[in-house]
């Protein structure tokens, strides 16, 4: 970002000095309510024939590779998404969590231009890695926020190494460092901060960060919130 006046150029400072943000949101015990009611689903609503919508999933076989698929849950069109004509409509659910994440960027008086992307996730154990590709998200400025909605094993990894955003506009496979290229044994990309999941927490970092997630116990099913927001 480029900075013509005084006090822009100390909010661009600012920016640049929040590298990472670990705390529960406002009123974690949502997080409950959304769980029971549109992923659980509880005792009460399994007898009727109408309730809480449930979550849909979309089956992505792959995101930063084949490696590493997914169920994910679109909450809002990106902009680049966003079809230019007919019908369209964000999530049942989107309204509810970008309440949340506008709240949490209130409360830390984060400077943001828009959102750009958020998804709800679903992965599961992978035996074969101990991480995921490392990856960025987009190629500008932006943070990127991750919010857990359950307590399993975990962990999101931010790496020591950060994208060129230039690079990633020029070449869209810097945007992700395969796994299998990295010598982890030798030479791995040191993790600057291991985060573990704690249902209702939000983790916020420079988007630049590459990170990773790691798999979760066989039989359990990790459940997060991602968000993009650009500055």
């Amino acid at each position: 970002m480029e900075c013509q006046e005084v006090n822009n150029a100390n909010i661009c400072y600012n920016y640049i000095m929040i590298e990472k943000i670990e705390k529960m949101i406002r009123n974690p015990a949502v997080i409950d309510d959304f769980m029971d009611n549109c992923f659980y689903g509880i005792n009460t609503q399994r007898d009727k024939s109408e309730g809480a919508p449930r979550v849909k999933w979309e089956w992505e076989d792959h995101t930063t590779s084949s490696m590493f698929p997914q169920f994910s849950h679109e909450l809002m069109h990106g902009h680049a998404r966003r079809p230019t004509n007919g019908l369209f409509s964000d999530s049942p659910y989107w309204k509810f969590f970008r309440k949340i994440i506008k709240n949490f960027l209130e409360d830390n008086e984060l400077e943001h231009k828009r959102i750009t992307r958020a998804n709800i996730n679903c992965t599961y154990n992978f035996p074969y890695a101990h991480c995921s590709d490392p990856h960025v998200d987009y190629p500008q400025n932006h943070y990127t926020a991750i919010l857990y909605l359950n307590n399993v094993v975990g962990s999101t990894y931010i790496f020591d190494k950060n994208a060129n955003y230039k690079n990633l506009e020029e070449d869209s496979s810097k945007f992700i460092i395969p796994y299998k290229t990295i010598d982890w044994e030798n030479d791995p990309i040191p993790v600057k901060h291991e985060v573990k999941p704690e249902k209702g927490k939000m983790l916020l970092f420079d988007g630049s960060h590459y990170h990773a997630m790691c798999p979760t116990t066989p039989g359990d099913l990790r459940l997060i919130v991602v968000y993009n927001i650009s500055y």
